[in-house]
């Protein structure tokens, strides 16, 4: 689990000069359920199984959906955690640079999980660090590639997530 900070609003410097939150109060979030249909159809996500209450109770400094998907579930999510929050943190494993244009984006896996079965993507936005993961359902057979299921969601979904 990622560690909870102090939050205090600004900005640092990212790279190529773009504005890089720093911090972003909760209230302020994206909300990745007013995501329309279209977009989370075509990230591959179910939207009449869209579950707008993914960790079952409220969860300080995140907000998000989860749709089910044939063969994995599809979560979106914006934290006020940082990507230097997640990089330093040992549940994360196998980062490296996801190829997703005009954002500084990070492939990741979950220590806990199988690499066959999960990996997601974070980058920072203005409206905090946006989350998009998938893991397998366990319904069926493995994932042959997560992590390119995971880059295609989040290019399906980039216009409308906040710069």
């Amino acid at each position: 689990m990622l560690a909870v900070v102090p939050l205090v609003a600004g900005c640092e410097s990212g790279t190529g000069g773009t504005a890089v939150p720093s911090s972003v109060a909760p209230e302020a979030l994206f909300d990745s359920c007013t995501l329309p249909d279209s977009a989370i159809a075509a990230a591959g996500g179910d939207p009449a199984r869209k579950d707008d209450n993914p960790f079952g109770v409220p969860r300080t400094g995140w907000r998000g959906c989860r749709w089910g998907s044939d063969g994995y579930a599809l979560r979106i999510f914006a934290t006020t955690r940082t990507p230097d929050e997640f990089r330093s943190n040992d549940q994360l494993k196998d980062l490296r640079a996801a190829e997703l244009p005009g954002r500084d984006a990070t492939f990741f896996l979950q220590s806990a999980a199988t690499e066959s079965n999960n990996c997601g993507v974070f980058y920072a936005t203005t409206q905090g660090t946006i989350q998009i993961y998938l893991v397998d359902d366990g319904l069926g057979d493995e994932l042959a590639d997560p992590c390119g299921v995971a880059l295609r969601a989040a290019k399906a979904v980039d216009q409308w997530i906040p710069r």
